[in-house]
């Protein structure tokens, strides 16, 4: 199996996976953020696995750490809306950050946006307009 072949299988089980974890989420009777905990800690294990087995040292920067603090949030989340609501409830609001971050920086930083962010924000709610 070629690299590129074993790459997109690699990307396919991720979302497959990815995509059964609000199904899981639902299943488990604990909380959020027990779910969230133990989601974590077997992520850990893997990409820990992962790099020790390509021999990478972890660095640690303020990009990498406000990266870490994203992804942990939008994980904690994902996992506390997702037991206390639909899961098709929590797949709309993930769906349209988006159209959110595009608001917001209007609003807060006086941002105006650009032709491709209102592009990008009819296409999103389009999407969200389909799944219903």
């Amino acid at each position: 199996m070629s690299a590129k072949q074993r790459g997109v299988l690699c990307v396919f089980a991720a979302a497959v996976l990815y995509s059964i974890g609000g199904l899981c989420i639902k299943v488990i009777p604990w909380n959020g953020m027990s779910i969230n905990g133990a989601r974590t800690a077997v992520a850990l294990v893997v990409i820990g696995l992962y790099l020790w087995a390509i021999r990478h040292k972890p660095r640690m920067n303020r990009w990498v750490l406000l990266g870490a603090l994203a992804v942990c949030g939008t994980n904690i989340l994902f996992s506390i809306a997702n037991k206390m609501t639909t899961a098709a409830n929590a797949i709309v609001l993930q769906f349209t950050a988006p159209i959110f971050v595009i608001l917001f920086s209007a609003l807060f930083w006086r941002r105006k946006p650009g032709r491709l962010d209102l592009l990008a924000c009819g296409i999103v709610f389009g999407g969200v307009l389909f799944f219903f």
